[in-house]
């Protein structure tokens, strides 16, 4: 049974805004950013971080991110990933880490591509640009 009485749903989200250390990140942060090393490490992806470089919450945890996954790399010497050189084929991959206040849907919407751009964005009449 899950209720949305005061007491319980607060401690729902209330480790994400307390607590913190002198990273400014919480316990919660740290348990994301090992459990997501966790996916990294199962899928054999030791990815290139990305994260916007006016963000210092995305900073923070892409830092935390970093050193939590090459700890894991330091202690598990037998582990390759994608992209390590002794497969060729493959490519490492890339994490993005964004907050919930940037728009991350934008760049997805449209094609790469300017005439796609163009067919959604400008009138076109008869093969032509009105």
């Amino acid at each position: 049974h899950f209720d949305m009485k005061p007491p319980r749903f607060q401690n729902i989200y209330s480790e994400l805004y307390v607590r913190r250390s002198s990273t400014g990140l919480s316990p919660l942060h740290d348990r994301m950013m090992s459990k997501l090393v966790t996916v990294c490490a199962t899928l054999n992806e030791y990815p290139h971080v990305r994260f916007p470089s006016n963000n210092e919450l995305c900073k923070s945890l892409a830092n935390l991110f970093q050193q939590k996954i090459n700890e894991f790399l330091g202690s598990n010497k037998s582990w390759w990933f994608n992209g390590d050189g002794t497969n060729p084929n493959t490519e490492r991959s890339t994490l993005l880490i964004l907050d919930r206040k940037d728009d991350c849907l934008s760049p997805l919407v449209h094609e790469l591509t300017y005439e796609a751009m163009v067919n959604d964005l400008l009138p076109i009449d008869d093969e032509k640009i009105t």
